[in-house]
């Protein structure tokens, strides 16, 4: 999963570097910067829901999960 992820952001990446043949750099960087916002902000709304997928349980360093 870790390499299918990082795959997926180099082609996004590569596939977003062609904008720029529309937009100066500045612009590139500012819808760049736009969307990273947009999408913490999407993520800020479901942290609740997040947590409860995630199963919010603590757990010590060396403790085993008793599931």
């Amino acid at each position: 999963m870790w390499f299918l992820a990082a795959a997926l952001g180099d082609a996004i990446g590569g596939q977003t570097y062609r904008l720029t043949g529309f937009l100066s750099l500045t612009q590139y960087y500012l819808v760049l910067g736009g969307v990273a916002l947009a999408a913490g902000l999407i993520l800020l709304m479901f942290v609740r829901r997040l947590k409860a997928l995630m199963g919010d349980e603590d757990v010590a360093p060396g403790q085993a999960l008793t599931h």
